[in-house]
Protein backbone atom coordinates (compact mmCIF):
# COMPACT_ATOMS: atom_id res chain seq x y z
CA UNK A 1 0.00 0.00 0.00
CA UNK A 2 3.22 2.50 0.73
CA UNK A 3 4.38 1.80 -2.56
CA UNK A 4 0.59 3.47 -4.72
CA UNK A 5 0.75 6.39 -2.04
CA UNK A 6 4.19 6.83 -2.94
CA UNK A 7 3.58 6.99 -6.71
CA UNK A 8 0.62 9.08 -6.11
CA UNK A 9 3.04 11.85 -4.41
CA UNK A 10 5.19 10.99 -7.13
CA UNK A 11 2.26 12.12 -9.59
CA UNK A 12 0.96 14.80 -7.95
CA UNK A 13 4.80 15.85 -8.15
CA UNK A 14 4.99 15.81 -11.45
CA UNK A 15 1.53 17.64 -12.43
CA UNK A 16 2.27 20.66 -10.27
CA UNK A 17 3.14 23.97 -12.48
CA UNK A 18 5.55 25.28 -10.07
CA UNK A 19 7.13 24.47 -6.77
CA UNK A 20 9.10 26.44 -4.73
CA UNK A 21 13.03 26.28 -4.05
CA UNK A 22 16.03 27.91 -2.31
CA UNK A 23 13.81 29.19 1.32
CA UNK A 24 15.66 30.50 3.60
CA UNK A 25 14.89 32.07 6.91
CA UNK A 26 16.37 34.88 8.58
CA UNK A 27 15.16 36.15 12.66
CA UNK A 28 16.52 39.79 13.62
CA UNK A 29 14.98 42.21 16.50
CA UNK A 30 11.50 40.89 16.19
CA UNK A 31 10.90 40.23 12.68
CA UNK A 32 11.71 37.13 10.21
CA UNK A 33 12.41 37.17 6.79
CA UNK A 34 11.53 34.39 4.22
CA UNK A 35 13.13 34.45 1.29
CA UNK A 36 13.30 32.05 -1.87
CA UNK A 37 12.27 31.25 -5.71
CA UNK A 38 8.90 30.38 -7.47
CA UNK A 39 10.87 28.29 -10.36
CA UNK A 40 8.31 27.52 -13.41
CA UNK A 41 8.09 23.78 -14.25
CA UNK A 42 5.64 24.15 -16.80
CA UNK A 43 3.41 27.19 -16.16
CA UNK A 44 2.10 29.94 -18.73
CA UNK A 45 5.01 32.55 -19.12
CA UNK A 46 4.08 35.94 -17.73
CA UNK A 47 0.98 34.81 -15.58
CA UNK A 48 0.59 36.13 -12.14
CA UNK A 49 0.87 33.49 -9.08
CA UNK A 50 -0.41 33.93 -5.72
CA UNK A 51 2.28 32.42 -3.08
CA UNK A 52 1.03 32.14 0.00
CA UNK A 53 3.27 32.02 3.13
CA UNK A 54 3.27 30.81 6.73
CA UNK A 55 5.69 30.95 9.07
CA UNK A 56 5.12 28.14 11.92
CA UNK A 57 6.31 27.94 15.96
CA UNK A 58 7.67 25.07 16.88
CA UNK A 59 4.50 23.61 18.24
CA UNK A 60 3.51 23.83 14.24
CA UNK A 61 1.18 27.01 15.22
CA UNK A 62 0.54 29.42 12.58
CA UNK A 63 2.64 32.69 13.35
CA UNK A 64 2.30 35.06 10.88
CA UNK A 65 0.50 34.96 7.06
CA UNK A 66 1.42 36.91 3.89
CA UNK A 67 0.82 36.55 0.42
CA UNK A 68 2.99 37.37 -2.33
CA UNK A 69 2.54 37.73 -5.79
CA UNK A 70 5.09 37.29 -8.46
CA UNK A 71 4.76 37.04 -12.24
CA UNK A 72 5.75 33.54 -13.80
CA UNK A 73 8.64 33.26 -15.55
CA UNK A 74 9.49 31.14 -18.63
CA UNK A 75 9.26 27.75 -18.32
CA UNK A 76 11.79 26.16 -15.99
CA UNK A 77 13.06 29.23 -15.17
CA UNK A 78 12.81 31.09 -11.58
CA UNK A 79 12.07 34.23 -9.89
CA UNK A 80 13.02 35.64 -6.12
CA UNK A 81 10.17 36.48 -3.96
CA UNK A 82 10.46 37.54 -0.19
CA UNK A 83 8.07 38.26 2.79
CA UNK A 84 8.54 39.53 6.18
CA UNK A 85 6.96 38.39 9.04
CA UNK A 86 6.77 40.48 12.78
CA UNK A 87 6.55 38.26 15.78
CA UNK A 88 9.04 37.82 18.93
CA UNK A 89 8.27 34.10 18.97
CA UNK A 90 10.74 31.25 18.04
CA UNK A 91 9.96 30.07 14.19
CA UNK A 92 10.27 26.82 13.88
CA UNK A 93 9.12 26.26 10.21
CA UNK A 94 7.00 27.67 6.96
CA UNK A 95 4.77 26.48 5.01
CA UNK A 96 2.94 27.76 1.41
CA UNK A 97 0.47 27.09 -0.96
CA UNK A 98 0.18 28.37 -4.87
CA UNK A 99 -3.09 30.24 -5.44
CA UNK A 100 -4.91 29.12 -8.44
Amino acid sequence: DWKNKTLEVLKFHQDLPYEVTDVELATSKGETKLIGKLANLKGTEGQPVKITVSVLGKDARVLGTQDVTVTAPAAEGDVAFNATFKTTEPVGGWKYEIGK
